[in-house]
């Protein structure tokens, strides 16, 4: 081969190697830009989906966990205002009464597990005079309320009104643990004659935001590690925007925080790094991120499945509103019920939805309170309330909504409501088949109770003594009968809102000598004593005579009926202002703590009144109550099972002075 050869082959070989590196380089590098660029947008938008599903999930929890707080804090108050609320709570106190005091205040609910610590504050000497707590409280309840806490506590009820739903809460440390108080008066200010309202003793309970408390309440929302955190917040905390929780004194002292739960941003932040370092390796890294893409987006979606699941496994209608009132959360069965679809029903208004107009344009529904939750930030509750739904059906809702605060902010409403209208037909239905059955049973049982009548008073013959006996026992038992046909009648005309009410002046004192005199004789057979004093020159009251003389005749007879022999019965008509309170006291048997909130219940009756005298309907004071409230008035008791019971009726002198009873 010669030079010439050589060298020409040579400069082949050289272009073909250098063109062949080029193109190797160019292939190269594009693979290289393209796997980079791929990498980079694949992992941006995968980043951003993972942040963006994060920061809702973090959000619905956290919506969850503060509905949670606020029905810790409901709770709470609801006890605070049930058992601070009772006159007779303050009549005990002022008299020293301390057993009967710890009984209903201090042993007795903390036996019943409802507050781990209760205490009263008297606010003449600004201490606490009584304290009660459980077994194993971390520390006595006075280093922790001491004077200073104590005068927070009088700041915070400073502007609190009188009345019997304005428990007001509270956190306060206790070490490495924060306490949850309510605070309330012991009794409203109308039942305490000349006693200044500023006056009246503070009653304070409180639970400590323990584990087991936080772990039921997490489980709700199916949240396994909802804790407390106690302290200042760390930059973590206050970066994760968990709630925080402040004492009185508007200080920080904890938080509520859990595990975050969708893991997936920071498994693509830590990931980061070694898709920087493995560049080298994009192909096998890009597959790698893909797959791990695909995990996180399993995982992300598995979690909003989770809090989905939760909303919609609710048998109830769940709907969540942001501080400007747009439905931002709904749960399917909510859309059944109000007979529309998510899509329809999320980014609108409650008004919207509910169909309320706006203020000024025709009849506001009763349903239109509900926008209060908003607008007042106050709880509402509609028991009933009715519906029109956009298919022409009309239904019955049972609706509560609850506003929610996130340190003193207002940030929402969460709205509860479910179908009561079978349970509302059942019962129309119920009241309607006890209506038609009385009004078919009484004029059978009046002809009897007239034959009968002819017969024991021998109108139609003489009778032997035996038949005699046996016939005047049929003539109570029909007697009875009668009467609770006509107790029957009344409650269906009280309720269905067709008895009528006709008011005029009346002689309440003369009134009831009358019906004292009906029950004298009973009284005599049985050697009881019959008292009454009323106050002189007390006036007339606008009163239905028929249906008031029901209310005193049942009272009355009532106190004889259950006061054993040799016992006594006191009446008291004492002038209040623009009202007279009738006091009806006996030495009976009483009626037991534990039955008295059932006692103006339809058809309920004391089990120790059933002992007593086994005949009774259980609804005398039922329709003695309604009486009462539709006069505008008031009527309650006070008893000790076996000493005896006192009722209480608060009538106005006329209906322009209904306001002040």
């Amino acid at each position: 081969m010669t030079t010439f050869a050589r060298n020409k082959k040579n400069g082949l070989s050289g272009r073909t190697a250098d063109s062949a590196k080029a193109i190797t380089w160019r292939i190269t590098s594009n693979l290289v830009i393209g796997i980079v660029v791929t990498i980079i947008t694949v992992s941006g938008a995968i980043f951003w989906m993972a942040r963006s599903q994060n920061e809702q999930a973090a959000e619905a929890t956290r919506t969850m966990v503060l509905g949670g707080l606020g029905g810790l804090e409901e709770y709470i108050q609801q006890f605070a205002n049930d058992y601070a609320w009772w006159e007779a709570g303050y009549d005990a106190y002022v008299a020293s009464d301390r057993e009967w005091v710890d009984e209903n205040y201090g042993s007795g609910i903390i036996d019943t597990q409802i507050s781990d610590l209760i205490f009263i504050i008297s606010t003449t000497t600004r201490d606490i005079d009584y304290d009660w707590a459980i077994e194993d409280i971390p520390t006595p309840i006075r280093d922790v309320f001491t004077k200073d806490v104590v005068e927070d506590i009088f700041a915070l009820t400073a502007d609190m009104p009188h009345a019997h739903d304005a428990a007001r809460s509270a956190y306060i440390l206790d070490g490495d643990e924060i306490i949850l108080m309510a605070v309330n008066r012991i009794t409203p200010v109308s039942r305490v004659p000349d006693v200044d309202p500023d006056s009246l003793p503070l009653l304070v309970q409180g639970i400590y935001l323990n584990e087991e408390r936080l772990t039921e309440m997490g489980q709700q929302f199916l949240i396994d590690d909802v804790r407390l955190y106690v302290g200042e917040p760390t930059l973590d905390i206050l970066s994760n925007n968990f709630p925080l929780i402040q004492d009185m004194d508007d200080h920080t002292i904890g938080a509520l925080v859990w595990t975050s739960p969708t893991p997936g941003y920071a498994v693509l932040r830590s990931a980061a790094l070694p898709i920087g370092i493995a560049l080298a390796l994009f192909s096998i890294i890009a597959l790698a991120t893909a797959f791990r893409a695909r995990k996180i987006a399993t995982e992300l979606a598995s979690e909003k499945e989770k809090i989905d699941t939760v909303v919609s496994s609710i048998g109830e209608g769940v709907l969540v509103v942001d501080a400007e009132g747009k439905i931002f959360l709904c749960n399917q069965f909510g859309g059944l019920l109000l007979g529309l679809t998510q899509e329809e029903i999320l980014g609108k208004s409650l008004s919207e939805v509910f169909q309320i107009p706006p203020e000024g344009r025709g009849e506001r529904p009763a349903l239109a309170a509900i926008l209060d939750v908003v607008s007042a930030r106050k709880t509402v509750k509609l028991p009933e309330v009715t519906f029109p739904r956009i298919d022409g059906n009309t239904i019955v809702l049972s609706v509560v909504g609850t506003p929610v605060e996130l340190t003193g902010i207002f940030i929402g409403g969460v709205v509860v409501f479910h179908d009561v209208t079978e349970q509302k037909i059942i019962e129309n239905a119920k009241q309607q088949f006890i209506s038609i059955a009385a009004h078919q049973l009484r004029t059978p049982l009046s002809g009897i109770k007239w034959a009968i009548s002819l017969l024991v008073d021998e109108s139609m013959g003489a009778m032997k003594d035996e038949q005699k006996v046996l016939l005047s026992r049929s003539y109570e038992s029909v007697n009875r009968l009668v009467e609770l046909v006509n107790d029957l009648l009344n409650i269906d005309r009280i309720e269905s809102g067709r008895m009528e009410f006709s008011f005029e002046p009346t002689n309440l004192v003369d009134l009831l000598h009358t019906i004292i005199a009906d029950v004298t004789a009973p009284a005599e057979r049985k050697d009881i004593r019959i008292e009454f004093k009323p106050d002189a020159g007390l006036p007339e009251l606008e009163l239905d005579h028929g249906s008031i003389r029901i209310v005193f005749q049942n009272l009355l007879e009532n106190a004889v009926h259950y006061t054993p022999e040799k016992g006594q019965v006191s009446i008291r008509a004492i002038g209040e202002g623009h009202a007279v309170r009738i006091s009806i006291k006996d030495t009976g048997i009483g009626i037991p703590h534990s039955q008295q909130k059932s006692i103006f219940g339809r058809f309920f009756r004391a089990t120790n009144a059933v002992l007593h005298q086994p005949d009774g309907s259980g609804l005398g004071l039922y329709i003695v109550k309604q009486i009462v409230e539709r006069h505008k008035g008031k009527i309650w008791f006070e008893s000790d099972e076996g000493k005896g019971t006192t009722f209480h009726v608060v009538l106005p002198t006329d209906r322009a002075h209904s306001e002040l009873v």
